[in-house]
């Protein structure tokens, strides 16, 4: 195995094959990170772009490098790299998450146990002036086993300037008191709430609060998480988290996916030596000395990256892992592995791509709602995936009240920010309506939004602010039509009840799987 970063460097690698074609690469559409050469000018950078219909996204931390937008990103790409004064170009590349979840109950860590983290803690459980650096889906930043470790930018906390629009430390990010999401116009912000689990899992492992009497510990339990959600940005995302945990002086940081060869990124490392990053290994069952150009960063060349396997119960290679002579450096933890997950944010939601379950429930009369996959005659736009149809294959009929809901009362108790959600199409005759209800505790139903006309694939958000709270709330789509004039209904493609801050019920324990879950353990292990 190659030893670097906080290990001496043995050897270096072996040189990286030519790059492929972007087109096999997963990026991010029309979008290219180009480099320019110190001694290539502002005016020089300019009349290159503009001879390639190139124009500037964004500069990127990286001396000399932006993101450009282009039409067609290989021939960009090939064309960039033909100009004098151009060190390097290549497509934002999407980032590919290594971890998998399953239900493991919440029981011993033997994780921690297997890399000797209580007989670290005799000596040190670390210190909230320790930083990890948690680049990735973001980190669910209300859970109980979370909150207390998150890092907080003190100048930009306290006095309301956590949302009074001021960038108060002037580094270019404003209110960036708790981490930062990278992504574009609206989705450049200061909320690293995670919505997919995957960051929550790494920030777990690597500094779950200890000695709080709940849940778990990380293998740091004193440390301060410092969460990024960088998916919506690619790796032009990472390469902007790496610069930004780097002037605060964080020290470690924890990258748990894989992408093509990247020579931004790399640069972004250079200009970082004193930041380890720890990454996985990737779950392919790959030598990753024979797919180099595909598991970055486990192959960087820099000393200050430690690429981690998965190993099991037993200290063997996990089935999944990759591994490699050269590139990988470690193997940690990373079958079932014990860690924070996320609270339920859908209370009940459906594509409707097969028949309704027993989540659902319809009534009323002149109505026959049924999950349509199969091509509609009568509304053939429709036939992209599955639908909920009021009445399949036919217009609706005259004096029909109808309709379909949640079968079993849904808790709301300590929720926040709560909504109906649904994706939906509808054709309705004058006079003829559709209307959202919803009921509690049993009680009345009562109209929260009423449709008509036709829309085709509309989204409609109808908050449930006076219900929450609620332990038993139902909602429905209910369709009311008169005695003269039909249409083709109403088509949900999407329906679910969700809450954006729901009530943490202490089962938000999940073991998880993947060489994401055993990198951690590393940046775990380095911030104590």
């Amino acid at each position: 195995m190659r030893a670097k970063g906080l290990i001496a460097v043995l050897g270096a690698l072996a040189a990286i094959p030519a790059t492929a074609a972007a087109a096999e690469r997963p990026h991010v559409e029309g979008q290219l990170v180009v480099r320019f050469a110190a001694s290539t000018d502002g005016a020089e950078r300019s009349a290159i772009r503009r001879s390639l219909d190139a124009t500037v996204a964004r500069a990127l931390p990286v001396p000399g490098a932006q993101l450009l937008e282009v039409d067609d990103v290989p021939a960009a790409e090939a064309a960039f790299e033909r100009r004098p004064g151009v060190l390097y170009a290549e497509p934002n590349f999407r980032l590919t998450l290594d971890g998998t979840t399953n239900d493991l109950a919440l029981g011993a860590q033997w994780n921690l146990r297997q890399v000797g983290a209580p007989d670290a803690w005799d000596v040190t459980k670390g210190s909230r002036d320790v930083v990890a650096a948690v680049i990735d889906s973001g980190v669910e930043v209300d859970h109980p086993d979370l909150q207390g470790n998150l890092w907080t930018n003190q100048a930009e906390f306290g006095s309301g300037r956590e949302s009074n629009g001021i960038d108060d430390d002037g580094n270019g990010y404003v209110n960036d008191w708790r981490g930062w999401h990278f992504g574009y116009g609206q989705y450049n912000h200061n909320d690293a709430t995670d919505y997919g689990g995957h960051g929550t899992h790494v920030a777990g492992i690597i500094g779950a609060t200890g000695d709080n009497g709940i849940g778990i510990t990380g293998v740091s339990p004193r440390a301060s998480i410092m969460p990024f959600n960088v998916w919506d940005k690619g790796s032009a995302g990472v390469a902007e988290a790496i610069a930004y945990a780097d002037s605060f002086g964080v020290r470690v940081a924890n990258g748990s996916f894989g992408i093509p060869w990247s020579d931004l990124i790399e640069d972004a490392l250079e200009a970082a030596p004193d930041l380890l990053l720890s990454v996985s290994a990737g779950n392919q069952r790959w030598n990753v000395e024979e797919h180099k150009e595909e598991r970055y960063p486990c192959v960087s060349r820099k000393p200050n990256v430690i690429c981690v396997a998965a190993t099991d119960h037993g200290d063997d290679l996990a089935d999944f892992s990759n591994w490699g002579s050269e590139s990988v450096d470690l193997g940690a933890p990373g079958v079932g592995v014990p860690t924070v997950g996320l609270p339920q944010r859908t209370l009940v939601g459906a594509w409707f791509d097969q028949p309704l379950d027993a989540r659902w429930t319809t009534g009323g009369t002149g109505g026959s709602w049924a999950v349509v996959t199969q091509p509609d005659a009568e509304w053939p736009d429709m036939n992209a995936w599955g639908t909920l149809n009021d009445s399949p294959n036919a217009d609706y009929p005259n004096d029909a009240d109808t309709w379909f809901g949640n079968a079993e009362p849904l808790d709301l108790t300590g929720a926040r920010g709560c909504e109906v959600f649904s994706y939906l199409s509808h054709d309705l005759a004058p006079d003829d309506v559709l209307r959202i209800e919803a009921s509690s505790g049993g009680g009345a139903w009562e109209l929260l939004r009423e449709r008509t006309g036709q829309v085709t694939f509309e989204d409609v958000s109808v908050p449930l602010t006076a219900y929450e709270g609620s332990p038993g709330l139902r909602v429905r789509f209910r369709l009311v039509t008169d005695a003269t004039g039909q249409d083709r209904g109403v088509r949900l493609h999407h329906a679910s009840v969700f809450c954006d801050e729901p009530r943490f019920r202490g089962d938000e324990y999940p073991g998880v799987n993947g060489t994401s879950n055993a990198a951690p353990h590393i940046a775990g292990t380095a911030a104590l």
